[in-house]
């Protein structure tokens, strides 16, 4: 795959591929990100084009298979300037992703797309809608960081805000909380993870051999409902069911609440 600027000839092709995302969408639980007010508009993806910002996903044969919305700079983009639930990590110039879509017929189009992105200024940020669990499993995966919430001003839905920031875990002494697991441990240096034997809860989704009988980690799957990066960010933690899932540490609460307020930058270190 490569990515390409859009040009005017693209145009067609991209309304393509919108269409197409919109009706997965709703054939995948989210309705309502695009499809009420039908978005994005072909005026806006046609600025977008002008202002060079609009980019396109070809496979190895050139094909247009993804489209997408990238720009960078400082304070690039004003929806975000206000943040609720959370903070951002990050105050540096950042990059920004929207209106991402692919037409389906390859896999791993969107994560080349938005890796392509990071790629092009170590520090990303996006958001997507809250019943849009393919792309919030997508952004966990790749290691960005659920910050809290935002809105946008073509529809009153909220939207869940992530980032990833190479600076975070370079030379500033803060911990890299995309390692973090949902039940608060870290994969790095694991020899499980090392020598091949667990692909790592994260990049798996939590589906790693040491649960192999259910499926999935129940742990994992809870964060993930309840769009939280490990159980001490849920808006119900403590909960009781945290103790009875994460059975093997008895000072679980505890634990939770310290990655919390160190994640959150409330703690004392």
């Amino acid at each position: 795959m490569q990515i390409r600027k859009s040009v005017p000839q693209d145009l067609e092709r991209i309304m393509e591929i919108y269409a197409y995302a919109r009706q997965f969408m709703a054939q995948h639980g989210n309705p309502n990100q695009w499809g009420p007010t039908n978005w994005p508009p072909e005026a806006l993806i046609r600025k977008d084009i002008a202002d060079g910002s609009s980019y396109v996903c070809e496979n190895g044969a050139g094909k247009v298979i993804g489209t997408f919305f990238f720009t960078q700079g400082p304070d690039i983009e004003p929806t975000y300037r206000e943040i609720t639930d959370g903070n951002w990590l990050d105050k540096s110039p950042y990059g920004v992703v929207h209106r991402i879509a692919s037409d389906g017929s390859e896999k791993g189009t969107g994560a080349f797309c938005i890796n392509w992105a990071y790629d092009q200024c170590g520090h990303l940020r996006m958001d997507t809608h809250g019943d849009n669990t393919v792309m919030q499993n997508l952004l966990l995966k790749l290691g960005f960081i659920h910050c809290g919430t935002i809105y946008v001003q073509e529809d009153s839905y909220p939207r869940l805000a992530y980032e990833k920031s190479g600076a975070c875990a370079a030379d500033t002494g803060k911990r890299d909380f995309s390692t973090i697991t949902a039940c608060g441990e870290c994969c790095t240096g694991c020899p499980k993870k090392l020598d091949g034997r667990c692909p790592g809860c994260i990049e798996a989704d939590g589906r790693v051999p040491e649960w192999a009988e259910s499926g999935r980690c129940r742990v994992h799957a809870c964060t993930r409902e309840h769009h939280a990066q490990f159980c001490g960010l849920c808006a119900e933690f403590p909960c009781e069911k945290i103790t009875e899932m994460i059975s093997w540490n008895p000072d679980i609460i505890r634990k939770m609440a310290l990655l919390r307020d160190e994640y959150t930058g409330d703690g004392k270190q």
